[in-house]
């Protein structure tokens, strides 16, 4: 092979179990590397409302932005044993 080694690292920062910051590089990169982001996580009645964002430096290809929204179902479950309590 005759690419170099190349790493990576990056870190998040959690706000209140709601606002996510991100960051991160990447070497061994001749332009661009860095990246960074946020997200947003937000419980609303029945549902887990997530929207998270990315910044990416690509050197002469330019930047890239991405954006995107998760909405997940929350689902609260009755104990085993509650249709016995409910049925005596």
């Amino acid at each position: 092979s005759d690419y170099n080694e190349s790493f990576r690292l990056g870190s998040e920062f959690g706000i209140n179990q709601m606002l996510f910051l991100r960051a991160g590089y990447e070497t061994s990169r001749e332009e661009g590397g860095f990246a960074a982001g946020f997200g947003l996580q937000m419980k609303r009645k029945q549902f887990l409302v997530r929207v998270d964002y990315a910044y990416s430096d690509n050197g002469s290809f330019g930047t890239t932005h991405q954006v995107s929204v998760d909405l997940s179902p929350l689902f609260r479950r009755k104990p085993d044993d509650a249709w016995r309590r409910r049925n005596k």
